[in-house]
């Protein structure tokens, strides 16, 4: 069957950047406060564990969410001296800090798939805010046809449910559609419960999550992905 629609992950699949705990740490390194990675990182799963508890699976739409994890963070860490402003300004200007590029041939790919006429897309847990930054960054804004951020419909992957809004959007079946992303549970199994068909971007060097079983779709450079599809 011929593809009609290839959605992609953001982070860590149109994108390569640094991980959050190292643009955090390099934050506070600028502003002169002195914590080790290792205490950064420990700090960010905490906080991210605690708002997972109060939260669940339920995605806050209020702007003040990321504020609030990156106070808890600080707090974490016993940065007490001007904290609500410090959060603030991280969350302001957090993808000034932080290091990303587009993954090698993306734009090509990206060209190749809109020239065959298949429709293009972005499925991330991230914020719509977020899609806002990052893409101009990297001349991106032009190539989507359809942008599904965590707070456009109170969904994150891999709830089944943002997967398929996309495609109601885009007026295509979830048997025609790729979904390609670089999180086992999260992208690759969440598109396969969805009828898409999933394909894990898997970094070579990069630290995999959980052993993932034989037989699964996968590239380990985007360009690969043109001849594992039918246009």
């Amino acid at each position: 069957m011929r593809v009609k629609a290839v959605l992609f992950d953001l982070g860590g699949t149109l994108i390569d950047a640094t991980e959050l705990y190292e643009t955090f740490h390099r934050i506070l390194q600028l502003k002169g406060i002195k914590r080790s990675s290792h205490d950064v990182e420990k700090a960010m799963r905490e906080a991210e564990s605690e708002l997972k508890r109060e939260f669940g699976d339920d995605v806050p739409k209020d702007t003040d969410y990321y504020v609030r994890w990156n106070l808890n963070v600080l707090h974490r860490l016993r940065i007490f001296d001007r904290d609500a402003e410090l959060a603030e300004e991280i969350d302001k200007h957090w993808f000034d800090y932080m290091e990303i590029k587009p993954h090698t041939g993306l734009h090509n790919v990206l060209n190749r798939l809109a020239d065959s006429g298949v429709k293009l897309g972005i499925i991330t847990n991230g914020y719509e805010s977020d899609l806002d930054k990052i893409l101009p960054k990297l001349d991106l804004e032009n190539f989507f046809d359809i942008l599904v951020a965590t707070d456009t419909i109170g969904k994150k992957k891999p709830d089944p449910e943002i997967f398929l809004y996309a495609l109601r959007k885009l007026k295509v079946s979830p048997g025609e559609a790729v979904f390609v992303g670089d999180e086992y549970e999260i992208d690759y199994v969440g598109a396969s419960k969805a009828g898409l068909i999933p394909f894990l971007f898997e970094v070579k060097g990069k630290r995999k999550e959980k052993t993932m079983p034989q037989g699964i779709n996968v590239v380990h450079r985007l360009p690969e992905l043109l001849s594992k599809i039918d246009l």
